[in-house]
């Protein structure tokens, strides 16, 4: 027997995507974050979260030019080579860091962001690629937090700010925890 465990595909919408070691698949809630999302060509985007790309790439699909973000090296490898496999290389610059500091100083026309958000008790933290996908700190809210404080000072006139919230916020955001619209600059 090789070593080999093959290669893991996801096809959307036409769209191709190697998930990497290290990378998570799409989840439900990656895929209708990414229902929700419409950008025009020539938009300035920044995806915080980016994960293996999916919402990058289909974005600079549509012809937005995307700075995508991503706290997992893996990650941001995998987001790289399927903005190549995608042929939207030119389109989609990811970028390694946390929250809005791979894009300080500048100014977007969307914000996106399917932030982790599973509350995780101290005691259960973790360091690895999964956990930084789903751990959104005690209250689930630790980057949700910053990231709508920060959206509106990297937004242009006219900018939105989409963030998809799960059911750990049905509270505040209704049972279904849709997609909601935080800012409009």
């Amino acid at each position: 027997m090789s070593g080999d465990r093959g290669t893991l595909l996801f096809v959307h919408e036409g769209a191709t995507f190697r998930v990497a070691d290290g990378a998570q698949p799409p989840k439900a809630g990656s895929l209708l974050f990414c229902r929700h999302l419409h950008a025009e060509p020539g938009d300035r985007v920044l995806e915080i979260g980016t994960g293996i790309g999916l919402a990058a790439v289909r974005l600079a699909l549509a012809g937005a030019r995307v700075i995508a973000t991503d706290v997992v090296e893996a990650a941001v490898r995998c987001a790289r080579d399927n903005a190549i496999l995608n042929g939207v290389a030119d389109r989609v610059e990811v970028r390694r860091g946390d929250a809005f500091a791979p894009a300080a100083g500048l100014t977007f026309d969307l914000i996106c962001t399917s932030p982790p958000q599973m509350p995780t008790p101290p005691d259960r933290e973790r360091a690895d690629a999964m956990a930084a996908a789903d751990n959104g700190g005690r209250d689930g809210w630790s980057l949700l937090d910053r990231v709508i404080a920060g959206a509106p000072a990297h937004l242009r006139p006219g900018g939105r700010f989409n963030l998809a919230a799960g059911t750990p916020h049905a509270e505040v955001y209704g049972p279904e925890g849709a997609i909601y619209w935080v800012a409009r600059r």
